[in-house]
């Protein structure tokens, strides 16, 4: 047994279900439906973490009722012919010892209807926050629907082998819209009072009851604290969870915070603590008999152990973890934590991904979702182990040295600075993006594994690569700072952002930010500077700054910190000119041209170009020549990564 992480790999029951140990892949979206059935992506991408050790893993969102379309690729579990699909995703978590969930939801008016063309239904007249569209205000009789759907959808889970249910009441669910003040303005039974907004509720834990009987475990997920005046409480919620368990209607309580209105606290990025939802479960385990788990950035073993014996929580929640490393678990048991691929929730493959109703990803794994083709069972090994040269220590280059290295061939990786991390190293001085160096922490601790040779402060030159005679070389030697065409750019006060970050004097008190991208490099630097007591202003073309950190739910919090910290915003404009100690800009909005006075210094965020050169030298002196990467093409960090990922699987 693990004596390292005795709570965390002691077993735990869940009613009548027993779990290996305390660690839970919770629900999150996917998109990997077709024609809104489970797919084979969902068996092998959810068997992926059970093989990894996981004890107990909980589907996505499972679709009660045809109202109930809020996403185009959610599963109509309503629907018989899931059955099947089903069997094969029970039957592969199965075979790995772990146990799963099926989790069941309505949204409520937490949707669209462009996709149904049918009106949403809700508990009032309220319109979500996000999606802006009136709901139909349910009857009784849409209620007993509501309910039939519940329960037929858990007949269907039950004959597709789940061990049990956990119905969604918490930030994105029609349950949470009745219990809530906020959203419920009913004037009848099921309105008004704490009982009569639980009612409903009630009703469907109730029904489901006599469906799952005392074979297959039932549970809620509870939002803890909507974090929204008006809304419901940690105190509330207690209630709420006693009072199910008082009738003994559940088996456990899963928990989250928030809903639509910030919903950036319901998947928190690097901006947010880690742990930052554990409050919710330790307040409700105050006052129920029954497993509660907790949930929000827990993507460390001892950080999961502390919160276990401490007694917040029984069970600890670990999406992103185990998105980016399926073998969390098993590394934990084993007492390899410290090759654990650790999350550092940029959200850029799994959020901003399944966001734009894309299939989720991750930016540090690229298997996550992919693992019947990239999965650890699809590693081939070469009839020939060559000799590979990796030019670049980025993130991309590491990458490939990583898996040309796993496959067996002879990697040597050269990186002309002193240290690996490419441009990583400035990423991280941003505020808040300290997280992001460990990606190269990651990666290095994986090559090292798999002995890469390492060759520091080298340029690589077409001599050197004459001279080692490599079978194969990959350029991932990233990119710079591109030309700006702008009159005036060329002057000693105009930066760019690579510099800025490089701690290179920024003159003067007032610096304007020019944003050509519209991601965190603008946003991060206009706040590195302002922590540096600059007065800033940050420059865009379009309708707001950073409209790319929507995707990735910082935009909210980015806004308040800039605001609180007096950035200055101007927007649907272009720059004409730079002078000495004022800029030439142009509203494309109004067509009018205005000069922003007693700008000391301008710092450009453009798009970089690549550093090409080498590639280009070496492309017919060479057997196989790659290039990856910013090298390729400046794109971001999962791009770079996937591109070193799929060339070091296939040399």
């Amino acid at each position: 047994m693990n004596t390292e992480f005795l709570h965390l790999f002691s077993p735990v029951r869940i009613g009548p279900v027993t779990l290996r140990n305390r660690i839970v892949f919770p629900a999150h979206l996917t998109n990997f439906a077709d024609n809104h059935m489970p797919t084979m992506r969902h068996a092998y991408y959810y068997g992926e973490r059970a093989k990894g050790g996981a004890g107990l893993i909980i589907t996505e969102e499972q679709s009660i009722h045809p109202t109930d379309l809020a996403y185009e690729k959610l599963i109509d579990a309503f629907d018989p012919r899931v059955i099947p699909g089903y069997r094969k995703i029970t039957s592969e978590v199965h075979r790995h010892g772990g146990k799963i969930f099926a989790q069941l939801n309505h949204n409520g008016q937490q949707g669209s209807s462009a996709f149904t063309r049918r009106a949403l239904w809700g508990p009032s007249s309220i319109p979500d926050p996000m999606f802006r569209e009136m709901p139909k205000v349910m009857d009784k009789e849409d209620m007993r629907e509501v309910i039939r759907g519940f329960c037929l959808v858990a007949e269907h889970i039950i004959k597709g082998g789940f061990d049990g249910c956990e119905v969604q009441g918490s930030h994105s669910s029609l349950l949470r819209q009745f219990i809530s003040p906020l959203t419920n303005e009913r004037s009848d039974e099921y309105g008004g009072s704490f009982e009569n907004r639980m009612r409903f509720a009630v009703e469907v834990m109730g029904a489901l009851r006599k469906v799952t009987g005392h074979h297959h475990a039932l549970g809620i997920r509870l939002s803890g604290d909507e974090l929204v005046d008006g809304g419901l409480t940690l105190e509330d919620m207690k209630k709420a969870a006693s009072y199910l368990c008082d009738l003994k209607l559940v088996d456990f309580i899963n928990t989250s915070t928030a809903n639509f209105f910030n919903l950036y606290m319901v998947e928190g990025s690097m901006h947010v603590p880690l742990g930052y939802n554990t409050y919710a479960a330790a307040g409700i385990k105050e006052v129920v008999d029954v497993p509660v788990f907790a949930a929000g950035r827990i993507n460390a073993p001892a950080q999961a152990e502390r919160i276990l014996a401490s007694g917040q929580a029984d069970l600890v929640c670990i999406a992103r973890g185990q998105i980016c490393d399926p073998e969390f678990a098993r590394k934990a048991l084993e007492g390899r934590h410290a090759e654990i691929r650790q999350c550092i929730a940029c959200n850029q493959g799994c959020a901003a991904r399944t966001g734009l109703n894309k299939d989720l990803g991750c930016l540090q794994n690229p298997a996550s979702g992919r693992e019947e083709k990239y999965g650890y069972h699809s590693i081939t090994y070469p009839s020939r182990k060559k000799k590979v040269m990796v030019v670049g220590g980025g993130p991309a280059g590491l990458e490939a040295a990583k898996e040309a290295a796993r496959r067996g061939h002879r990697v040597s990786l050269y990186e002309r600075e002193s240290a690996l991390g490419g441009q990583i190293k400035l990423l991280t001085k941003g505020p808040n993006r300290e997280e992001f160096s460990d990606v190269i922490r990651n990666q290095i601790t994986e090559i090292s594994n798999f002995g890469v040779d390492i060759q520091l402060g080298v340029e690589v030159r077409p001599d050197l690569v004459a001279r080692e005679n490599p079978d194969a070389v990959v350029v991932a030697a990233g990119s710079e700072a591109g030309h700006c065409c702008i009159p005036g750019a060329d002057q000693p006060h105009v930066l760019t952002f690579y510099e800025v970050l490089a701690g290179r004097e920024v003159p003067g008190d007032r610096v304007l930010v020019i944003d050509d991208i519209g991601f965190h490099q603008a946003t991060s630097t206009a706040e590195y500077l302002s922590y540096l007591n600059k007065q800033v202003l940050i420059l865009t073309a379009g309708l707001y700054a950073g409209p790319d950190l929507m995707t990735t739910m910082d935009i909210q919090l980015w806004y308040r910190r800039a605001l609180e910290q007096g950035i200055e915003m101007i927007t649907n404009s272009i720059v004409k000119s730079i002078g000495r100690n004022s800029v030439t800009i142009f509203n494309h909005y109004n067509g009018r041209e205005s000069r922003l006075e007693d700008i000391t210094a301008v710092v450009l965020v453009g798009h970089p170009r690549p550093r090409e050169e080498l590639y280009f030298r070496l492309k017919s002196k060479v057997p196989e020549v790659y290039r990856i990467g910013d090298c390729l093409a400046p794109r971001k960090m999962e791009h770079a990564i996937m591109d070193g990922f799929r060339v070091g699987r296939s040399i």
